[in-house]
């Protein structure tokens, strides 16, 4: 055993992160919203919950007209 943080646990937050962060940036982008955004998807629950009701409730500058 390696310790608390092995490199099993890397692997597995990199590939959560492939997952859910990846997909998220994109469809952020794609809605004109900033990328970064997706980064609420490394807190699961709380994280993904505000990032659906921005998207949900917000304004898309792409859907609406605005460029």
């Amino acid at each position: 055993m390696m310790g608390i943080v092995s490199v099993w646990h890397w692997f597995i937050v990199l590939i959560f992160i492939m997952i859910f962060v990846v997909p998220s940036w994109m469809i952020a982008k794609k809605a004109g919203r900033s990328g970064a955004l997706g980064l609420l998807n490394i807190f699961p629950g709380i994280g993904t919950i505000i990032y659906m009701v921005i998207l949900a409730f917000g304004k898309w500058p792409h859907v609406d007209g605005e460029q």
